[in-house]
């Protein structure tokens, strides 16, 4: 059962399988919530490093 193509039927099977035979949508799944939460912080970084980079040349240009 390890590495079949992907199926209509089921739906479980629509990215087929992996060397184990384990469906490969199960493990997209298991891993939606580690990279939604790493993609949520890299959001929140860049917006925290931008504001600080904002903050620091607008004072300067105040201040010339």
């Amino acid at each position: 059962m390890a590495l079949q193509p992907p199926k209509l039927w089921p739906p479980i099977y629509w990215f087929g399988t992996d060397n184990v035979g384990e469906p490969v949508l199960v493990d997209i799944a298991n891993e939606a919530p580690f990279i939604i939460e790493i993609s949520f912080l890299a959001g929140l970084y860049t917006t925290l490093i931008g504001l600080v980079v904002g903050l620091i040349s607008g004072v300067l240009w105040w201040y010339s």
